[in-house]
């Protein structure tokens, strides 16, 4: 599948915020066309939609395991 033809992307973090950024500003930059969402826990909320990186913010993973 082309770059172009991705239409959406969901990522789910389980890395540290700094490393999440990396790959969120990597994906933003490959896939420019895509929306992207990102499945988060509620105490990073705010960063994450700060950061203008994704489309949207999908609160739901509770911490620890």
């Amino acid at each position: 599948m082309a770059k172009e033809e991705v239409e959406s992307i969901l990522v789910i973090r389980s890395a540290p915020l700094p490393r999440t950024f990396e790959v969120l500003e990597k994906l933003r930059g490959e896939y420019s066309n895509a929306e992207i969402s990102v499945l988060i826990q509620e105490e990073v909320k705010d960063e994450i939609e700060k950061s203008g990186l994704v489309d949207k913010v999908i609160v739901g993973i509770k911490r620890g395991r």
